[in-house]
């Protein structure tokens, strides 16, 4: 199957979780973006892709990135 980036990071009035394949999704917390992303990826990777997940903080700098592998 394809790989999936997941991008957390901030947006105007909070915080973004943008991926090509769906529509950017946007919090008022940065945990609560980071969790539904995490939610996401594991639910892609269980559908047999390869994700990666980077998550930046308010100053965009990459604070971590998460690798779910497909099978």
């Amino acid at each position: 199957m394809s790989d999936i980036e997941l991008k957390v990071g901030p947006a105007p009035g909070g915080w973004a979780l943008d991926c090509a394949a769906i529509q950017p999704t946007y919090f008022r917390s940065g945990g609560r973006a980071e969790a539904a992303a995490r939610r996401l990826a594991i639910q892609l990777s269980s559908a047999g892709h390869d994700v990666r997940m980077v998550v930046r903080d308010s100053t965009e700098q990459m604070v971590a990135t998460h690798l779910y592998f497909g099978g």
